[in-house]
């Protein structure tokens, strides 16, 4: 509860009930991390191959694909996308070996 108390000679003080306890530190300021699309992209690219949805991560693969192709600098031999392609064949192959 705030109250306000006041002394001779002195400026009216605002306070707490509890003014001579010390004051908590203010919180943290929240880190802001920033990710690329592509990051959040991939993501969901390897939620859908881990969950089974061949269809979704093909869709996720088409999309990764453009962003790259899109990019004003061109990097040849992308890494993301070697690594989606061949996580999405393996994961075709194991799928169509069950049948």
């Amino acid at each position: 509860m705030r109250r306000m108390s006041f002394a001779f000679g002195q400026a009216p003080r605002i306070g707490t009930a509890n003014s001579s306890a010390a004051s908590p530190a203010p919180p943290a300021p929240l880190l802001r991390v920033r990710r690329r699309l592509a990051d959040a992209v991939d993501e969901a690219f390897g939620l859908a191959l881990a969950g089974g949805d061949i269809a979704a991560a093909e869709g996720l693969l088409d999309v990764l694909e453009g962003m790259r192709e899109r990019e004003r600098i061109k990097t040849p031999g992308d890494p993301l996308l070697d690594r989606a392609r061949r996580e999405l064949e393996a994961k075709k192959a194991a799928r169509y070996r069950r049948y």
